[in-house]
């Protein structure tokens, strides 16, 4: 609490120069969302006209032909610390959406240390002809040259997610301490302060803490390679507060059929955040089990 209170007449001035410069950025992105033609990819209504039995199989879930390993129709590729597990995980409840086996994927920024014999879509889910299937990695972010992602991946849309640079820094922070990264190492016994303020106490702008706040200068790097129409900003409150309308807007930015409705979420006061149920339609046997939240799931 110490810790919290002694920061917090610096978090204003951190506030204006890593979160405002995002939202002169983030209304073009709203605009071009909702006004702008997406891509169509398959829908219900272009399933392949099978045999009524051989429908009815598909539709009750049991294995029939068809299903196969595709390239992802979007990627959530950043931002660390800002709850893009919980998005992943509210959005793998759609029917149509089939998300990676592994929780972050890692490949187009570990490229180097893959084994060679193992293609991305080997990483993928199998899907039938009207899924999409997705993966999460928040530190594709990162990557200086995009270009990788977007030659191998035609036509993928990409999923930005935003929260408060001064909760993601402290977030960062606390993350740090507890797990050391090579090239970036903070001290158990560091101070919040120690590490992201430098000379006259004034926000270092090149701790990497603070960089990965300043949204504006990843966004810029992922317009290089990719369409406006092809990029979605939201933001980690929204989804905190309304998740139904926050993933709304992801199935009109996908181009899918809508889903998900208010009466599937409800606000927890102990936890300050919005829960799942998880009986809904679609969840699998091993996660009607228990509640999902906004802040338990990483």
């Amino acid at each position: 609490m110490t810790m919290l209170l002694k920061f917090g007449h610096y978090s204003s001035n951190l506030v204006l120069f890593a979160f405002g410069a995002v939202i002169l950025l983030t209304n073009p992105y709203i605009y071009l969302m909702r006004g702008n033609k997406m891509t169509t990819f398959l829908t219900e209504k272009n399933i392949p006209k099978f045999k009524v039995a051989e429908k009815e199989k598909i539709t009750l879930g049991i294995k029939t032909t068809g299903k196969e390993k595709k390239l992802p129709g979007f990627i959530i590729a950043g931002f660390m610390k800002c709850g893009t597990q919980a998005l992943a995980t509210f959005l793998s409840y759609h029917p149509k959406l089939k998300r990676s086996d592994k929780t972050e994927v890692h490949f187009f920024d570990r490229i180097a240390k893959l084994d060679k014999s193992v293609s991305y879509v080997d990483l993928m889910p199998e899907i039938y002809p009207w899924e999409m299937s997705f993966e999460k990695t928040p530190s594709y972010a990162d990557i200086v040259n995009l270009s990788t992602i977007y030659n191998t991946i035609p036509g993928v849309k990409i999923l930005l997610q935003i929260c408060d640079p001064v909760e993601r820094t402290m977030s960062a922070f606390l993350h740090a301490q507890e797990n050391t990264r090579k090239g970036f190492i903070v001290s158990k016994n560091a101070t919040f302060e120690s590490v992201v303020l430098g000379i006259n106490s004034q926000v270092d702008e090149t701790c990497h803490l603070i960089r990965h706040g300043v949204y504006v200068n990843y966004i810029q790097n992922f317009l290089k390679y990719f369409p406006r129409d092809r990029i979605l900003i939201t933001d980690m409150m929204n989804l905190k507060l309304n998740p139904a309308i926050t993933l709304h807007q992801v199935e009109r930015f996908l181009n899918i059929s809508p889903y998900f409705k208010e009466k599937q979420f409800y606000f927890n006061p102990m936890l300050n955040t919005s829960c799942i149920h998880t009986d809904i339609s679609n969840a699998t046997p091993i996660k009607k089990s228990y509640v999902e939240c906004i802040g338990t799931l990483g």
